[in-house]
């Protein structure tokens, strides 16, 4: 039964990895989304906020469609997450065919790996929020020595470098509920372990 439940959520996770994770907002409107695997490319997906551009206070963002080659920055411990992941789905679909509990095993211990990488990188922060700062940064102040004529308010352009945030969507929550699940079967089986050397 355990090897039927971690082969179903490891391969949950692993789907969840290319559903939204991160919201992108600038001065409290969303301006793009970021998959799991998205924040490893560095990619990301405009908002539908983002699709209508006044011309008037249009900022060439890097999070638009034309601007798709500018990277929002490469989550390193997310990209080592993902492979752990498939890792563990490989090894969840071997323990399901098998009945091999070192498959088992090492599903759990690859799924707690990812887990906690990815806890990691949430608790450290994504990348998008400094490298859209930075461009922001860059942008504003090039816009604004051009004398006024893209009708850019320093002011406003200022709090949009402020106001960047990221956050979370349900897509990163239900990602590490499904990564839980195998690293609770596999903490239960360790401490049964221990309790039988112990016994002995």
């Amino acid at each position: 039964m355990f090897a039927k439940i971690n082969f179903l959520t490891a391969l949950s996770a692993l789907v969840l990895f290319f559903l939204p994770w991160m919201d992108i907002r600038c001065s409290g409107k969303s301006v793009a989304t970021q998959t799991g695997f998205q924040t490893i490319t560095g990619r990301s997906t405009p908002s539908e906020e983002m699709k209508p551009k006044p011309a008037a206070i249009q900022i060439n963002l890097p999070v638009a469609e034309e601007r798709q080659k500018e990277s929002l920055g490469h989550a390193a411990l997310i990209a080592v997450a993902l492979v752990d992941v498939a890792a563990a789905v490989v090894f969840a679909f071997l323990a399901l065919r098998t009945g091999s509990p070192r498959h088992t095993w090492l599903t759990g211990v690859l799924c707690a790996m990812a887990l906690t990488l990815i806890c990691i990188q949430w608790g450290n922060g994504f990348p998008a929020k400094q490298k859209l700062t930075e461009s922001l940064s860059g942008r504003a102040s090039e816009q604004t020595r051009l004398d006024g004529s893209a009708g850019l308010d320093p002011g406003f352009a200022s709090a949009a470098m402020l106001d960047v945030e990221t956050k979370p969507l349900p897509g990163l929550y239900l990602t590490l509920a499904a990564l839980a699940i195998p690293t609770l079967i596999w903490v239960n089986g360790l401490l049964d372990r221990l309790k039988k050397q112990e016994g002995k």
